[in-house]
């Protein structure tokens, strides 16, 4: 048909779109634009995911630190640099964690400093006091009982629970209920 095809009167211009393949590659065009669109909005789900997973993993460390302190097998130098070590980088992720969340979702910022809060404030006496307590010596010495806080596995749930509102359309809805006044 052609462009003799095209001139005819009976001939619309969508059959001279379909017939030069333009529909075509406007089809194909969308298809892969579609496709790289949702690769990466995959690729950044996964990324935030872990993200909050490693921010979770900190938390709980935090609030198991005074049992590290307290099972130190000496106050060696060595020994004594590598809690301290331990204790400056924990630090650092907690700070590290902050500052992404601020910049990425304000909400789940302030709620994971809330639980940051509260796990320092129940764990801080624990971790004065894990240093004050002699080196473990001997395996039984590492059972160290009912000895170290407790009940921080609801606090930190709490932080698991909330990152689920982060993701899907959980979190349009989140994001609409917190403006409210």
């Amino acid at each position: 048909m052609g462009i003799a095809a095209a001139n005819s009167e009976d001939t619309s211009i969508l059959d001279v779109l379909d017939q030069t393949g333009v529909f075509t590659v406007a089809g194909a065009i969308i298809l892969a634009t579609l496709t790289y669109a949702l690769g990466v909005s995959s690729a950044r789900r996964k990324e935030r995911r872990e993200r909050y997973s490693d921010m979770s993993a900190t938390l709980a460390a935090w609030a198991e630190l005074p049992f590290r302190i307290r099972r130190r097998t000496s106050d060696e130098p060595a020994t004594l640099t590598a809690l301290v070590a331990h204790v400056t980088e924990l630090q650092e992720c907690l700070r590290r964690d902050q500052a992404y969340l601020r910049a990425e979702c304000v909400w789940l910022a302030e709620r994971r400093d809330e639980v940051q809060t509260n796990i320092q404030r129940v764990v801080g006496p624990w971790i004065n006091e894990a240093w004050t307590l002699p080196p473990c010596s001997t395996p039984a010495s590492m059972n160290i009982g009912k000895w170290g806080p407790e009940g921080l596995e609801g606090t930190l749930n709490s932080f698991s629970c909330e990152l689920k509102w982060r993701f899907g359309w959980r979190w349009m809805v989140r994001r609409v209920v917190h403006r409210l006044p």
